[in-house]
């Protein structure tokens, strides 16, 4: 099943929904209006109901199209600077661009710091409206009781309630994506900025380093700022540790190309022969996926021998192989440089190495780490 679904296309760029995110707006819309509907009584109960359902629909939209923008403008910013940027995810937790910023300083800081200015200019926009239509509301605290959701749902249909409702929240989001800890824009610039001057992999380090204590300050405040702050603590210790372990990776494989580390001892399987076959006569200990193949040897498709541990044994020898096998899977060409797609290859378990439409093997973040390792130790012997 796949993880998101497109619901549209913009500047070239699939904008998808994640699952979870449609599962978690389905579990609150529908909670939502039922306890809206619980506040009146006979048709008034429809009404009310459809009411709290409406906010939280526009709530929704209003979140995630802020985010959205925020997203848009990392990747137009890209793709100006020749970065492909096939999809935007919205995920419950915000949005996602697929940009693989090469290690450029310059490009890094522009495509960085340009998420939170698009929120600043929103609040650039829709300010002097509220200063010359109604600059008494124009406070502080009515700022900022929008940081709080029930506040915002409960004024999201009122004017001019609602321009302050855009204002807090893109100043909340355009801030909060400056703190300077990864995976927020603020460690990126953070990074890049220093990479102007110093090493790449030094300022990562660096960047990474001032994350964790940031982190650590996070999960210290908990209990005055509510339990949210632990979980964000822990998401930032985490992006920062997988950010330096992929910037170490790409050093470490420098110039090599996919082709001169995939595993190239691999064995096909045709198709049309039952699993109890295929367990006898192919299956080996040291593969778990396996190329599908059809008559005329073509890949049609991957068998993952654990998906064989979910069959009754006493079907294994009548079900065949494409029954079982998964007809979607990922392939990489063999003379692309690994340091140029090392976040597509780890967010793979299993990814085809194919040479002028060949399969010459196979690659897994775990045969990754493997070789990241050997080259590792192989270039400080050299040095």
């Amino acid at each position: 099943m796949k993880s998101s679904y497109r619901i549209f296309r913009i500047f070239g760029i699939d904008v998808e929904l994640h699952l979870s995110f449609i599962f978690i707006f389905l579990i609150i819309l529908f909670f939502i209006s039922l306890y809206g509907s619980s506040k009146d009584s006979g048709l008034g109960s429809l009404f009310s109901g459809a009411d709290y359902g409406m906010r939280v629909v526009v709530l929704f939209i209003l979140l995630f199209g802020i985010v959205l923008m925020h997203e848009l403008a990392h990747s137009l910013v890209a793709i100006k600077n020749n970065i492909k940027v096939p999809r935007i995810v919205l995920t419950p937790i915000g949005g996602i661009a697929n940009i693989e910023v090469p290690e450029n300083p310059d490009i890094e800081l522009k495509t960085s710091v340009i998420g939170p200015l698009s929120n600043y200019i929103v609040v650039i926009i829709f300010l002097p409206v509220v200063i010359l239509l109604w600059p008494e509301y124009l406070q502080l605290p009515n700022l900022y009781q929008y940081v709080f959701i029930d506040n915002v749902f409960r004024d999201i249909f009122s004017i001019p309630e609602i321009f302050l409702i855009i204002i807090a929240l893109n100043l909340l989001l355009g801030s909060f994506n400056l703190i300077p800890a990864f995976p927020m824009d603020g460690g990126r610039v953070l990074r890049s900025v220093m990479a102007l001057w110093l090493d790449y992999v030094e300022s990562t380090v660096i960047a990474v380093r001032i994350s964790q204590v940031i982190a650590i300050i996070m999960f210290f405040m908990a209990p005055f700022t509510g339990i949210i702050m632990i979980f964000i603590s822990i998401f930032i210790l985490i992006a920062g540790s997988n950010e330096l372990k992929i910037v170490k990776l790409r050093h470490v494989f420098h110039s090599v190309k996919m082709g001169n580390i995939a595993i190239k001892k691999i064995r096909y399987v045709n198709e049309h022969i039952s699993i109890s076959d295929f367990l006898k006569l192919i299956a080996q200990v040291k593969q778990r996926h396996y190329p599908v193949v059809d008559y005329n040897k073509k890949v049609v498709g991957i068998l993952d021998i654990e998906a064989i541990s979910k069959i009754n044994p006493k079907k294994l020898d009548i079900i065949s192989v494409d029954r079982v096998a998964r007809r979607k899977f990922d392939i990489i060409d063999a003379n692309k440089n690994v340091s140029n797609a090392i976040s597509q290859i780890l967010g793979k378990e299993f990814t085809l190495v194919v040479d002028s439409g060949q399969v010459v093997g196979y690659i897994t973040p775990e045969h990754v780490f493997e070789i990241a390792q050997f080259y590792s130790i192989s270039r400080k012997i050299n040095m």
